[in-house]
């Protein structure tokens, strides 16, 4: 399916969130999704505490994506989720501290205390996480399904396998513009799709 610059696609991502478009929500919980349960585990939750952190920061931008923007240089719309899941995590935290003490104790109360206290301001990241490169993945495989299997292959040998436009039009039975436009069209639809996020 080859995207068309005139439809709702045309748009960034964050406004079709906005104005409550049900595939770019989609599109955003696929891609942030992994990212906001990284950092739920990171803080030293359980799966479950982890997912449930996860819905409910979901619940927060459904609320609130509105009163998102840029308007200060460095404003990102990661920064903004890692606030919310910042807040999602102390609540998190106060609830499981405020639960019954296991019989026998072992001190996992306590910790639980002391880790609602001391969330970090910033997502933690260790060296070989790195949450751009992945979510630029996630983007790229939601996007490929936009472009016919041509088109995408052109894209991805130019731009990722770093082979010339006049090769990969050999290889692909198509001319060295046309291999220009294909990655062009790919490029520009994932600047659009990331614009403002």
């Amino acid at each position: 399916m080859q995207s068309n610059p005139g439809s709702s696609t045309s748009r960034s991502l964050l406004e079709r969130v906005k104005s409550n478009d049900a595939d770019a929500w989609t599109r955003l919980v696929t891609l942030y999704a992994p990212l906001i349960y990284r950092w739920a585990r990171q803080a030293g939750l359980q799966d479950h505490d982890a997912a449930d952190v996860g819905q409910e920061v979901f619940r927060t931008v459904i609320q609130r994506v509105s009163e998102f923007h840029r308007d200060r240089p460095g404003d990102t719309f990661r920064g903004w989720l890692w606030w919310i899941t910042r807040n999602k995590l102390g609540d998190r935290f106060r609830c499981l501290a405020n639960e019954p003490r296991p019989v026998g104790g072992t001190g996992a109360h306590e910790q639980i205390e002391q880790v609602a206290a001391g969330l970090p301001q910033e997502p933690d990241t260790d060296a070989q996480f790195d949450p751009e490169r992945s979510l630029l993945h996630r983007t790229l495989a939601l996007l490929q399904r936009e472009f016919e299997c041509t088109t995408w292959q052109a894209f991805w040998r130019v731009v990722v396998d770093g082979q010339s436009a006049t090769d990969v039009a050999a290889e692909l039975g198509m001319t060295a513009g046309a291999v220009r436009q294909a990655k062009y069209r790919v490029l520009a639809r994932l600047r659009c799709e990331s614009s403002d996020l």
